[in-house]
């Protein structure tokens, strides 16, 4: 049996552009903010996202509080608390917990602190999750990853509850929620209109180690699995935006059509082809997509998002800079849009020779 590794779209949490508004430069600094500083944060950010949450701490550290946003500031010092110096793994179990979920909650941030903490120990930290997660399902020594997982999950279903195990990027996944419905959606995508099964989750007791890496700053929109598309509802701010029509059901279903085309695709080239879908269909939420891929990059493919966002910024500068724009910033939106497309066409064009 094999560990399920997720495809998970990443969000800011709760960054949506008001209705109708479509920017039209680049995206803004922060008020009260600097330019230095709003960089300092971006790129903590992305060090949480990797799975760093001490390379965070000391480019937070680093920064100087007064130059910085309420909500920016609101940020560094819940990292500093987090994962600083003699930090341990908060917040608590949520209320209204049962006491399997939440010790199972307390387990996993237990195994996300540390990890996030000292990223070379990362393989150390895993096994200590394994042993915690045998001892207390009373398992045998030798039980697998895989077969540890299938029992959390079987004793949290048997509880009513709704539970995500599995690998996302590099680090051990835990989300668990008490609401699920689903329907039908139709998405509209510039290769063609597609018809989808949506799974929207709601009222969830924990979100997963995203949002634990970036204190709520970020966290996972949805996957796909199961030929079916998974949206966590409290994500959004709108179900019928455009954040949610391009980010979620565009990205998400280009993985699905992208499992079924070329099954082999290794994680981070589903992310890259999923992530240029997103920017040939995003129109005012352009510059918070960009945003999200520039304050996420990173040089390891075993970190699917970070390494996909280098590629697709990559690839995207070299597009535009044949066409004689001189950076991603300056292009218009409808040039954006079709650079994107066209590298989206081209990787098409080498899969299928």
């Amino acid at each position: 049996m094999r560990l399920l590794v997720l495809s998970l779209a990443l969000l800011a949490v709760g960054a949506c552009s008001p209705p109708g508004h479509t920017p039209s430069s680049a995206p803004p600094t922060p008020h009260g903010a600097t330019p230095s500083s709003a960089e300092d944060i971006s790129n903590a950010m992305g060090a949480g996202l990797q799975g760093d949450a001490r390379r965070a701490v000391e480019l937070l550290r680093a920064v100087d509080s007064t130059t910085l946003s309420e909500k920016d500031r609101d940020y560094r010092t819940c990292m500093l608390e987090r994962f600083g110096d003699g930090s341990t793994p908060v917040p608590p179990a949520p209320p209204r917990a049962d006491t399997f979920a939440a010790e199972i909650i307390e387990i996993y941030r237990h195994y996300w602190h540390a990890s996030l903490r000292a990223p070379e120990r990362r393989e150390d930290h895993t096994r200590a999750l394994e042993h915690t997660l045998r001892t207390r399902l009373e398992l045998p020594d030798k039980t697998d990853s895989v077969a540890i997982e299938h029992a959390v999950r079987d004793k949290l279903e048997a509880q009513g509850l709704h539970v995500l195990l599995g690998q996302t990027g590099v680090l051990r996944e835990l989300m668990i929620w008490r609401q699920e419905t689903r329907r039908a959606e139709t998405v509209e995508m510039p290769h063609g209109t597609y018809r989808t099964n949506v799974a929207f989750l709601d009222d969830f007791m924990i979100f997963g180690w995203g949002q634990y890496a970036t204190c709520e700053m970020r966290g996972a929109g949805g996957w796909v699995a199961d030929r079916t598309l998974y949206a966590v509802v409290p994500i959004y701010d709108d179900l019928e935006g455009e954040e949610f029509r391009v980010t979620f059901l565009g990205h998400e279903t280009q993985h699905f059509l992208d499992l079924d085309a070329f099954p082999d695709m290794a994680p981070w080239e589903l992310e890259y082809r999923a992530k240029l879908m997103e920017l040939a269909m995003a129109d005012s939420t352009r510059f918070r997509v960009l945003q999200k891929f520039i304050e996420d990059q990173g040089d390891d493919p075993t970190s699917p998002h970070s390494y996909a966002n280098r590629k697709v910024l990559e690839g995207l500068s070299e597009e535009l800079s044949s066409l004689g724009v001189d950076s991603i910033e300056s292009a218009e939106g409808d040039v954006v849009r079709g650079a994107a497309y066209s590298l989206f066409l081209a990787d098409t064009a080498r899969r299928d020779r």
